[in-house]
C-alpha cells in the first residue's frame, strides 16, 4: 500500500514538474527540430545530439531523464549524483559541494571532483573573504565568475590547480519546505565559454528537480508513519471512494483484515455494504444506506458476516469527507461490540425490566431540587434518590478541575457517617478514569474496600456492582458521579446507564442554574463594591468633578476635592444656583460665562462636539488667587437631547507658576549661553550651526554671522573629520544622550586649538533628534603641558636620550617580532661608566652630569637611527641593536664604543681620564621578557667590570645559571643562622717556643641539609655583599666568645686564647662597640681571651674611622691581629700608627718553604720588622716539620696549620687540648 501510494505522489510530481518546464521553454521560444523517442536519442553521440536537436533540446530531455532517475537514488547520494551528470554533460573538471552550518557559521564540505580528496577531506570554510560567503551574503541564486585570475573582490576557497582553471560558478541550494538556504555547488572549467544561459538554466532546473525529489521523500515518509499509526489502531478502518456510483473500498487497515477475517484483493474494490448479514438489523443498515445516500455521518450497530466465523456486532461510525465543499470519500470506524451486545440481550431477556425501566426514568423526570438550598444539599438528595431508584447502597459525586478532583457530596445507605475522605485514592482514580472514558463505566468485579481505602469500617463490605458516569455541563466534564451496591441485588442491564445519564444530565441542569444564581448574586456583590471604589475614588481624586443641569446651571454634583481647591463648605455650592460663578476671577468671569453661553449654542447645533476645554483664574473662599483648567463633557440621551453637563476642574496654579518660572530660566540660560566663559554651539542633526555665543567666536577668530548655518565639520581638523562624523553616528546609533569628545579645531587665523567637547543630545517625545548642544573647552595648554610630560616620561632630560621606560616598551615590541620570526637578532648592550663614582665624588657632580651627557652624545653617534640608545640609571646605558645580521655586529660596535669612549675629558679645566665596560645579550637565546634581557645583559656587564674594565663581555647562558646558584646559596644562608646549620671550628696555635697550645683561631663551617658541605670561600663573599656578614660575624663573636669562657673556666692556667676573623662591614658599623660591650657583659669572659682579626682592606678607605675603632677595642683589652700580612697594601705606617699586637704570615709565604728551599727572606723580614714594632708573630699554613724547624730558627713566635691540626669541633678541640697537654 505504501509503495502504491509513493508512486501515485511521485508521478504527480514529476508530470508537474516537466509540464511547468516544457510550458517555460515554449515561452521562451524553443522550438524542436525533430520527434525522437528517448531510446534512439540516448544512442546518439554528444555531438549528434548538438546537430539534430539543439542544444536547448537535449538539455530538456537531460532533465526529463534525470527525473527517473533521481526517484531511484537514497538520499545520502543525491548531490554527488547531480554534480556527476553536470561535470559529464557540461564536461566540467572541478565541482564541489558545501552544506553550511549555521551554529558554527561555516561551510562544511561534503563533495568534490578534480580537486585532492586526501588533501581537503573534512574541508571547513569559514564565512568570511570568499567565493562561498560573497554569494551567500547577496540576494543572487548563483554567482558566475567569468575570469578567476582577474577576479580579486575575494579569496577562492580552492588553488587554480597550476592556473589552467579560468572560469566558475556557483548556486545556493535551499531547502524545497522552507526555502532556507542549505549549502552551495560549485562548478569551475578551464574554458571561458562553458557556462552561458543555457547551461545556468540547466543547472538550475536540475537543482530545483533534486528539491522537489527530496520534498517528496519527506512526504512519503510522513505518509508511512500515518499508515503505521492506522495499522496499529485497534479499530477496523475503512476508506471508501465518494466519487464513484458503487463507493468502491480503496482502502482498509490491518485490523479491519483481521476482524472480518478476508485480505485486500478480497476487499478493494468492493461495496462496504455487501459485507453486511441482510437477514437481521434491518432498521440500522437501512440508516447507514440513507447516510451514505445523504453524505451524512451517522453511528450504528448491526450484525455483520466473517469470511470464515459467522458473524459479529459492530459498532459502526461513519464520517465523509469533503474537500471544498465537494463529497471526495467516507471514512469508517468499526470496533466489535458482540460480546457487550450480547450480555445486554441476555440481560433483558432474564430480567424483563423494561417497564420497570420506564417507571424509574419517570420517577427520575419528576425529582424535584430545591433553588434556595444550597449545592451540597441538592447533590445529596440527587444521591439519595440514584441509590434508591437503580438498587445501590453507597453514592458519591466528584467535581473535577484541570489540576485534580474532590468529593463534592457523597451518601451511604447504613449510616450517616461519611464513606470516604478527600485524599482516598480509590474515589479519585476511579473519577480519573470516567473523565478519560468521557463514558458511562460498569464494573462488575468484586471490589475488597478494606484493601483499597485507607478508612475502617464496622463491618466489611464487598461491592458487587458498580456504574459511574460523567457530569456534561456545557460540552465539558463538570464532574462524575458513582454508584455502589454491595448487597449484589441486581446485575448490570444497559437500562441502568441510561437511567444514571438521565440523573446526570438533571443533575447538570440543576448545577446550571445554581451557577446562574450565584453569578448574579456576584454580580450584584460585584456592581455595590464597584461603586463603592467609585465612591472612594471620587473622594479621593484632587480633581473637582461636577455636574449641573444644561438648562437652570443648577449644580447636580460636585465631590469633595471642591472644598480644597474653593476653601469652602461643599454645601454652599447647593445653597446658590451659579456659587461657583461667583468664585470665578473677575477679570475672567465674562469670558468664562461666554464659554458656556458657546457650549450650550453647540450643544443645540452640533451634538458631535461634546468636549471643551478652557482655562482661568478663581478666588477662593478665603482669598487665594488660583489657576485652573475647567474640562466640560457634555451628556446626552438616546435621543440626543442634553440631559446634563459633566467637567472636570483641575488646579494648575503650580503647573502655571512653573511654566512661568521655566521661561524665565530660558531667559538666564539664554544670558548664560551669551556670556558663559567657555565656547558653546549649538546644531541641528546634521551639523548645521545653529547659534554660537561670544567665547567661541572669539576662540575661532570668527564672527557668529560667518558660523551661522555652515556645517560644523569646517571648524574641525580635516585629519578628524572622518573620525569625528563615525564617532557622532555610534553616539547616535546607540541612542546616548550626553558624550564627550576630544577634538582639535582650526581657527581663522590656521591655529590648531585641542579642545574638549562636552555634547548634549535634545529629542523629542519621539526619541528624534531635535538639536546637539556643544560646550567647547579650550584645552591647548594642557594639552602642549601633556605632550611635554609624555615627552618627559621617555626621555632623560640630562642627554635628552630615551629613558628606561622608552627602552623597554621597545625592546618588549622587538622581542615579540623576533619570537615570530626567529630569524630576526636584536642586542641589549648595557654601558657603564668606569670609576664614574669617583668622578661625583672627587670634582662633584655637576661635572659628573657633564661627563654622563658627553658620554651618551659619544654613544648615541655610535649608533644607527633605529637603534635605541638609553639612559636606565645614574652611570648606566643600554642600547637597542634591530635587525643585525649576526652576533659578531654587536660585538664591533660595543669595540667601536670602548675606543671612542675611552679617552681624557676636558670638563670645566678638569681633565678626566674615563672608560666604559658592556655588556652584551642577544635574543638569540630566545628571552620571551625584556626585563630578562636587560638583567643578563647587566650580570655581562658586571663581569666585564671584573675582567679589568674597558672592555666588554657576551652574554653566555652560564652566567644566569651561576648567578641563580647565587642567589638561592644567598637564600639558604638566610635561613642558616634559624636553622642552627652553622658550626665553628677551632684550630689551634702552638707557640713555637714552649710547643704549648697558645690558642685557638675560630673558623666558621656551614652544612645544609640539601646542598651538603659549602666552602667559607663560597659563602662569606655573598654575605660580603648582601650585608648578611654582620648576622653572621656577630653570631661568631658570641659563639667563640661563649667557647672562650668555657675554657677559661675548664683550663684557667693555660690562658688559652681565641683568634676571630672580623669583616670590615662589621668593625664599621656604628653600634659594633657597643655590640662589643654588650657581648662581654653578657658572656663574662675575660677580653684578655680573645683576639679580633682584621685584614688590610679596612684601613685603605676608612683609615680614621678603623683608627679610631681599634684604639677603643684596644681599651677594652682586647687583642688584635692584623691578618694575611703581606698580601695587600702593607703599608708599614699602619704598623707605626695602629694598636695591633699580632702580624699573622699568610700561607702564601709560608709554602715555599720546603727542603728544596729552606728559607725564606720575606717571611725573615717580616718577624723581624714585628719584633721590632713589639709584635708577636703567628705563621698560618705549616703543613710540613721542615717549615716548623725553620720558622723556630728565624724568631717567629707562633705556628698554625694542618701539620698540628685541621679545624675541628669544640668538642674535640678539647679532646686535644688534654692530649697535648699530657
Amino acid at each position: 500500500m505504501y509503495f502504491f501510494w509513493s508512486l501515485i505522489l511521485s508521478l504527480v510530481v514529476i508530470n508537474l514538474f516537466l509540464t511547468y518546464f516544457l510550458v517555460k521553454q515554449k515561452r521562451e521560444g524553443t522550438t524542436l527540430k525533430h520527434k525522437l523517442d528517448l531510446k534512439s536519442y540516448e544512442v546518439l553521440s554528444f555531438q549528434e545530439k548538438n546537430d539534430l536537436l539543439g542544444k536547448k533540446y537535449q538539455y530538456q530531455q537531460i532533465v526529463v531523464k534525470e527525473s527517473k532517475n533521481l526517484a531511484l537514488i537514497k538520499s545520502p547520494y543525491y548531490y554527488g549524483h547531480l554534480i556527476k551528470v553536470i561535470n559529464d554533460v557540461l564536461n566540467i573538471s572541478h565541482s564541489y559541494y558545501f552544506k553550511y552550518n549555521p551554529k558554527d557559521n561555516v561551510f562544511k564540505l561534503k563533495h568534490l571532483t578534480g580537486w585532492s580528496q586526501k588533501k581537503y577531506k573534512n574541508l571547513t570554510v569559514n564565512n568570511n573573504d570568499n567565493e562561498l560567503a560573497y554569494l551567500w551574503q547577496s540576494d543572487c541564486n548563483y554567482l558566475f565568475i567569468d575570469n578567476l585570475k582577474k577576479d580579486n573582490k575575494f579569496k577562492l576557497s580552492f588553488p587554480l590547480e597550476q592556473d589552467h582553471l579560468v572560469s566558475g560558478i556557483i548556486f545556493s541550494v535551499a531547502h524545497p519546505d522552507n526555502q532556507e538556504r542549505i549549502g552551495i555547488l560549485g562548478f569551475y572549467s578551464p574554458r571561458q565559454d562553458t557556462f552561458n544561459e543555457d547551461e545556468i538554466d540547466l543547472i538550475q532546473n536540475l537543482i530545483i528537480l533534486l528539491q522537489l525529489n527530496i520534498s517528496f521523500l519527506s512526504e512519503n515518509k510522513t505518509l508511512y508513519l500515518l499508515e503505521q499509526g492506522i495499522n496499529f489502531n485497534s479499530h477496523g478502518i475503512v476508506i471508501m471512494d465518494a466519487q464513484k456510483i458503487d463507493y468502491p473500498i480503496v482502502y482498509v487497515n490491518d485490523y479491519f483484515l483481521e476482524l472480518t477475517g478476508y485480505s485486500h484483493n478480497a476487499i478493494l474494490g468492493k461495496n462496504y455494504l455487501s459485507f453486511f448479514n441482510q437477514k437481521f438489523q434491518q432498521y440500522g443498515l437501512q440508516n447507514l444506506q440513507n447516510a451514505i445516500a445523504l453524505g451524512q455521518k451517522t453511528r450504528i450497530i448491526v450484525e455483520k458476516n466473517r469470511k470464515n466465523d459467522g458473524n459479529y456486532w459492530g459498532e459502526i461510525n461513519l464520517h465523509p469527507i469533503y474537500n471544498q465543499g465537494i463529497l471526495t470519500n467516507f471514512i469508517i470506524i468499526e470496533k466489535d461490540v458482540t460480546d457487550q451486545y450480547h450480555d445486554q440481550i441476555s440481560f433483558n431477556i432474564e430480567t424483563g425490566q423494561s417497564n420497570l425501566f420506564e417507571e424509574k426514568l419517570q420517577k427520575i423526570n419528576t425529582i424535584s431540587y430545591d433553588l434556595n438550598q444550597d449545592l451540597s444539599y441538592n447533590l445529596r438528595e440527587c444521591l439519595i434518590n440514584a441509590c434508591d431508584i437503580l438498587g445501590m447502597q453507597i453514592g458519591v459525586v466528584m467535581e473535577v478541575s484541570e489540576y485534580r478532583s474532590f468529593i463534592a457530596s457523597q451518601y451511604f445507605s447504613f449510616s450517616d457517617t461519611l464513606f470516604f475522605d478527600q485524599d482516598n485514592s480509590l474515589i479519585n482514580i476511579l473519577s480519573q478514569e470516567i473523565c478519560y472514558a468521557k463514558d458511562t463505566i460498569y464494573n462488575g468485579l468484586s471490589i475488597h474496600f478494606n484493601s483499597l481505602t485507607e478508612n475502617n469500617f464496622i463491618n466489611n463490605f464487598t461491592v458487587t456492582n458498580y456504574l459511574a458516569t460523567p457530569i456534561w455541563i456545557n460540552g465539558a466534564i463538570y464532574g462524575t458521579i458513582h454508584l455502589f451496591d454491595t448487597e449484589n441485588n441486581i446485575h448490570y442491564l444497559r437500562e441502568q446507564k441510561y437511567l444514571l445519564e438521565a440523573i446526570a444530565h438533571n443533575l447538570g441542569k440543576v448545577i446550571i442554574a445554581e451557577e446562574k444564581e450565584l453569578e448574579k448574586e456576584h454580580i450584584r456583590i460585584a456592581l455595590e463594591e464597584s461603586q463603592e471604589r467609585l465612591k472612594g475614588v471620587l473622594f479621593s481624586l484632587e480633581d473637582v468633578i461636577w455636574s449641573i443641569h444644561p438648562k437652570t446651571l443648577q449644580l447636580i454634583y460636585i465631590n469633595t476635592a471642591a472644598t480644597i481647591l474653593y476653601e469652602c463648605e461643599l454645601s454652599l455650592f447647593f445653597q446658590k444656583r451659579c456659587f461657583w460663578l461667583d468664585l470665578v476671577h473677575p477679570e475672567d468671569k465674562e469670558r468664562v460665562k461666554d464659554y458656556y453661553s458657546k457650549i450650550l449654542n453647540i450643544a443645540i447645533l452640533d451634538n458631535d462636539a461634546n468636549s471643551h476645554d478652557i482655562e482661568y483664574r478663581i478666588i477662593s473662599y478665603n482669598g487665594e488667587e488660583k489657576y485652573v483648567r475647567d474640562r466640560a463633557y457634555l451628556v446626552f440621551d438616546n435621543q440626543n437631547n442634553l440631559i446634563r453637563i459633566d467637567g472636570i476642574i483641575t488646579d494648575i496654579t503650580k503647573k502655571y507658576l512653573t511654566q512661568k518660572a521655566l521661561k524665565k530660566s530660558q531667559q538666564e540660560l539664554q544670558l548664560i549661553f551669551e556670556l558663559a566663559p567657555i565656547g558653546m554651539m549649538i546644531t541641528n542633526k546634521k551639523g548645521i550651526i545653529q547659534k554660537t555665543n561670544n567665547s567661541l567666536c572669539k576662540l575661532l577668530n570668527y564672527s557668529a554671522l560667518e558660523l551661522i548655518d555652515k556645517d560644523e565639520k569646517i571648524l574641525h581638523h580635516p585629519d578628524d573629520v572622518s573620525t569625528n562624523y563615525f564617532f557622532l553616528q555610534n553616539i547616535l546609533k546607540n541612542n546616548q544622550k550626553q558624550y564627550t569628545q576630544e577634538r582639535r579645531y582650526i581657527s581663522k587665523n590656521g591655529t590648531v586649538i585641542h579642545s574638549i567637547v562636552d555634547t548634549t543630545i535634545l529629542r523629542n517625545s519621539h526619541g528624534e533628534i531635535l538639536q546637539l548642544i556643544q560646550q567647547i573647552v579650550d584645552i591647548s595648554e594642557i594639552k602642549n603641558m601633556q605632550e611635554q610630560i609624555l615627552h618627559n616620561s621617555m626621555y632623560d632630560d640630562l642627554t635628552g636620550l630615551a629613558n628606561r621606560f622608552l627602552l623597554m616598551d621597545r625592546l618588549a615590541q622587538t622581542l615579540k617580532r623576533c619570537h615570530r620570526n626567529p630569524s630576526e637578532l636584536c642586542a641589549i648592550l648595557l654601558v657603564d661608566i668606569d670609576n664614574f663614582k669617583k668622578v661625583n665624588d672627587t670634582i662633584g657632580h655637576h661635572i659628573g652630569d657633564q661627563l654622563l651627557a658627553t658620554i651618551g652624545s659619544k654613544i648615541a653617534s655610535s649608533v644607527t637611527e633605529k637603534d635605541t640608545v638609553a639612559r636606565i640609571s645614574g652611570d648606566e646605558f643600554a642600547i637597542l641593536l634591530e635587525d643585525l645580521d649576526s652576533p659578531n655586529q654587536a660585538q664591533k660596535i660595543a669595540e667601536n664604543i670602548i675606543n671612542i669612549c675611552n679617552t681624557n675629558y676636558h670638563l670645566e679645566n678638569n681633565y678626566i681620564a674615563s672608560s666604559v665596560s658592556i655588556g652584551i645579550t642577544l635574543s638569540s637565546i630566545g628571552y620571551k621578557h625584556a626585563e630578562e634581557m636587560i638583567r643578563d645583559a647587566d650580570l655581562t656587564m658586571h663581569e666585564a667590570k671584573t675582567m679589568g674594565k674597558n672592555c666588554y663581555q657576551l652574554f653566555k647562558p652560564i652566567m644566569h645559571t651561576e648567578l641563580v646558584q647565587k642567589l638561592k646559596l644567598e637564600s639558604y644562608l638566610r635561613q642558616a643562622l634559624e636553622n642552627d646549620e652553622l658550626e665553628l671550628f677551632y684550630q689551634p696555635i702552638i707557640d713555637l717556643k714552649t710547643d704549648k697550645i697558645a690558642g685557638f683561631e675560630a673558623l666558621i663551617r656551614w652544612f645544609n641539609p640539601e646542598l651538603g658541605f659549602i666552602s667559607p670561600v663560597t659563602f662569606i663573599p655573598i654575605a660580603e655583599e648582601n650585608g648578611l656578614i654582620v648576622s653572621l660575624g656577630d653570631w661568631i663573636f658570641c659563639t667563640a666568645a661563649r667557647q672562650a669562657k668555657v675554657w677559661q673556666d675548664k683550663y684557667p692556667n693555660l690562658n688559652l686564647s681565641i683568634a676571630i676573623n672580623v669583616s670590615s662591614k662589621q668593625l664599621l658599623e656604628s653600634d659594633f662597640l657597643a655590640k662589643i660591650d654588650r657581648f662581654l657583659t653578657e658572656i663574662e669572659v675575660n677580653p684578655n681571651r680573645l683576639k679580633l682579626e682584621i685584614t688590610e682592606s679596612v684601613l685603605m678607605d676608612n683609615f680614621h674611622t678603623a683608627k679610631y675603632i681599634l684604639d677603643n677595642i684596644q681599651a677594652r683589652n682586647l687583642k688584635i691581629s692584623l691578618d694575611d700580612f703581606g698580601t695587600g697594601y702593607s703599608s708599614l705606617s699602619y704598623l707605626h700608627t695602629l694598636p695591633f699586637n699580632t702580624l699573622k704570615i699568610d700561607r702564601a709565604f709560608i709554602e715555599p718553604i720546603n727542603g728544596k728551599k729552606p728559607k725564606n727572606a720575606i717571611v725573615e723580614a717580616i718577624v723581624s720588622l714585628a719584633h721590632n714594632l713589639s709584635l708577636d708573630v703567628v705563621a698560618e699554613g705549616i703543613e710540613l716539620p721542615i717549615q716548623e724547624e725553620i720558622l723556630k730558627e728565624i724568631g717567629c713566635d707562633y705556628g698554625q696549620g694542618y701539620y698540628y691540626s685541621k679545624p675541628m669541633g669544640a668538642s674535640l678541640a678539647d679532646t686535644f687540648i688534654e692530649k697535648w697537654n699530657q
